[in-house]
């Protein structure tokens, strides 16, 4: 690692530290300085050891300890001691190396009461920005490269990229951040946030043998800041910080014990607006032929935000309760107190007849959560069929294009669930029904198709509202 050499002040004239202590601020030399004096803190930018130079008599002895008021708690090395050498002249200095976080401010203290203090200076590695497609290559690349002939649904390209050496492409690549070997660290802190100040950051612990950490769930087209730290006994030190830039036509979410995960956030509709982020999720079912683990949940309510499940299974023929196993009450979820549970059966995949109502009274509910601040997640038993007609009626009430409408049902193929294909019946019926209302566009003709279930133009605004940038 550079080191940076910073003397404030090459050439002092000879004088005892005990006619009071002086503050170096960035070269600017400043006396009579008050004891007990809060001196203000600089921030460096750039990188680097801070070296002190003081002048004083030879024999003085010195300590370094911090002053405090940095952003993170201050390190120095408090438990060294650093003799002043005798240069033989009058101007004899000691050049103490100090590490600390950018702005943090230090004091040099002599066994005869003197005092130096100066800013601190970074330590911290910056890495720089690394840009990371958070969407396995199989994946986007079916999205990016297929423009499906919207008159003709008599073939599917999906299975064309399922290629696999067995690892899940239903999952998003991660940002593996290589932690620097650091001796005597008790482990290692990384924190991120889409923003420069760290705002609502998260912030992960890795063990001191851990060589690297792994940041899952990001959102695409986003910038977020991070840094990497390690725990000293005396609080933390700076070693690493940097940008990551995402990219990624969807966004799938890692949950290992659950598949098929996905964020409606990113597509792009007709007239040129984007889906937002973070508002809907849909999948597969997390209990009966999954068990969802407390790490996954965790991440699915803690860092990915979901507030809400509505759950399109039937109570009867699918999640066959039992009194002795909870897990399967319709009244509960697998994700926990605090998430509103809603079970709305839709008890075929055809969104016709009947089957529209049901899908009416699933908007509703959807519409209802979001209002109310709830992110939610939608599913069956796959999260494909039933979830995936569904899912071409709120997409297309928003205008998404229909290549894409159909590209977004078909992503199920990259699960476990296996091939979903834009020829299956009851995809091309669940377009037909929108195409066969009225309306100049595929949009107005979704639009219509629901108003002609019950749904009304207010609720319809509503939903825009909340889910289009």
């Amino acid at each position: 690692m550079k080191k940076i050499l910073l003397i404030a002040a090459l050439l002092l004239p000879a004088m005892s530290l005990l006619a009071g202590p002086l503050v170096y601020k960035q070269g600017a030399l400043n006396t009579n300085l008050e004891k007990g004096e809060k001196v203000s803190l600089a921030a460096i930018a750039d990188g680097g050891c801070k070296y002190a130079v003081a002048p004083c008599r030879p024999g003085d002895l010195f300590t370094i300890d911090a002053n405090g008021g940095s952003q993170y708690p201050a390190w120095a090395f408090t438990d060294r001691e650093y003799r002043l050498l005798d240069k033989g002249g009058a101007q004899t200095r000691v050049q103490a190396e100090i590490k600390a976080p950018a702005g943090a401010a230090y004091l040099i203290t002599n066994d005869k009461g003197g005092r130096l203090s100066y800013p601190g200076r970074s330590l911290m590695k910056d890495n720089g920005l690394t840009e990371v497609c958070l969407l396995k290559p199989q994946a986007e690349g079916f999205w990016v490269n297929t423009q499906y002939n919207t008159n003709d649904y008599s073939y599917s390209l999906s299975a064309n990229y399922r290629v696999s050496d067995g690892e899940r492409l239903d999952q998003p690549e991660g940002v593996t951040l290589e932690l620097p070997r650091k001796n005597g660290t008790l482990g290692y802190v990384i924190e991120y946030a889409d923003n420069p100040a760290f705002a609502d950051k998260r912030v992960i612990e890795a063990d001191k043998k851990a060589g690297a950490c792994t940041i899952y769930n990001l959102i695409p087209g986003r910038y977020y800041w991070y840094t990497v730290s390690s725990k000293e006994k005396q609080g933390l030190l700076g070693l690493r910080k940097g940008i990551i830039k995402t990219a990624g036509a969807r966004r799938f979410i890692k949950a290992d014990s659950a598949d098929n995960i996905r964020d409606m956030g990113g597509l792009e509709t007709c007239d040129g607006r984007t889906v937002r982020y973070g508002q809907v999720y849909r999948g597969g079912e997390m209990n009966l032929s999954r068990a969802l683990t407390e790490e996954d949940r965790l991440e699915l309510t803690e860092n990915v935000g979901i507030r809400a499940e509505i759950d399109f299974r039937s109570p009867y023929t699918e999640l066959k309760l039992k009194d002795d196993d909870p897990s399967n009450d319709i009244n509960t979820t697998p994700l926990g107190e605090g998430v509103l549970y809603t079970n709305k059966p839709i008890l075929g995949i055809e969104p016709d007849g009947t089957g529209r109502d049901l899908h009416v009274e699933a908007f509703r509910q959807l519409l209802d959560n979001l209002k109310n601040g709830l992110p939610t997640y939608l599913h069956c038993v796959a999260g494909a069929d039933r979830t995936g007609c569904f899912f071409m009626l709120i997409e297309g009430i928003l205008g998404v294009k229909e290549n894409d409408l159909m590209k977004d049902a078909e992503l199920t193929t990259f699960s476990a669930w296996g091939g979903r294909h834009r020829t299956e019946g009851h995809f091309i019926k669940a377009l037909r029904c929108a195409k066969e209302s009225p309306g100049a566009t595929l949009k107005e003709q979704w639009i219509n198709y629901a108003k002609a279930g019950g749904i009304t133009d207010e609720e319809i605004d509503e939903f825009t509202a909340i889910m289009l940038d």
